[in-house]
């Protein structure tokens, strides 16, 4: 997803530049200032909301971009799930696919990174489970009973290799690892974002600090 920025909205302070390179360059400098302020908010976001193993957004903090476009400028995060978690909106099976999947709240942590055709334990199976959240039966992968075995090799006094194996896990089953449904609708979360208000606050400051500063003659620190 992207947030714009139109030159129209800082028209008065442009007025004190003279060329369409001071513009741009201007421009860019309010862009990376949105920018990082969008980074700083996503990794606060991702220790208040943090779960498991994801780290969703860090990611997409790591994500975030800045651009010169025609209308002006543009910040970018390019996180897959950032605009559906924004927006809000119904996710459906893609094509030739009955279910959406998702994990269980109590759930491995690797359920939360991993798709289930990439569930490394091949150990999955497809049933009906009662789900606590609607008191219904509902489709689900469920992990069935399984014990994680270890083998060591070591070489004898004769030169002859010997195999043995430990268990070293038994896994219990029964297990819901995810969830399946035909649809998922989700709710708008503008608080994945800073506000608008901050945003251009942050933005507008940062122009007008660059001004100041090449006003003054005095060289203006470097943006990241």
């Amino acid at each position: 997803m992207s947030v714009g920025i139109v030159i129209d909205t800082a028209a008065p302070m442009l007025e004190r530049v003279r060329t369409a390179a001071q513009v741009a360059g201007l421009v860019l400098v309010g862009a990376r200032a949105g920018g990082n302020l969008v980074r700083d908010h996503l990794i606060e976001l991702n220790a208040a909301r943090h779960h498991k193993g994801r780290n969703f957004y860090l990611q997409a903090a790591r994500s975030v971009n800045t651009a010169i476009t025609p209308e002006g400028a543009v910040i970018n995060i390019p996180h897959r799930g950032m605009r559906q978690r924004f927006q809000g909106g119904t996710i459906k099976p893609k094509p030739g696919h009955r279910f959406v999947a998702f994990p269980d709240d109590n759930a491995p942590a690797e359920a939360f990174q991993l798709m289930p055709r990439e569930w490394p334990h091949h150990d999955l199976d497809l049933t009906h489970a009662l789900n606590p959240r609607t008191g219904h039966l509902q489709w689900a992968l469920v992990r069935r009973a399984s014990t994680a075995v270890k083998l060591t090799r070591r070489k004898t006094k004769d030169g002859t290799i010997k195999t043995a194996w430990k268990a070293t896990e038994i896994r219990q089953g029964g297990q819901v690892i995810y969830w399946l449904t035909t649809s998922v609708t989700q709710r708008p979360d503008p608080s994945v974002l800073p506000t608008p208000l901050d945003l251009a606050a942050a933005i507008i400051s940062r122009m007008n600090q660059r001004l100041d500063r090449a006003a003054g003659g005095q060289a203006a620190p470097a943006d990241n």
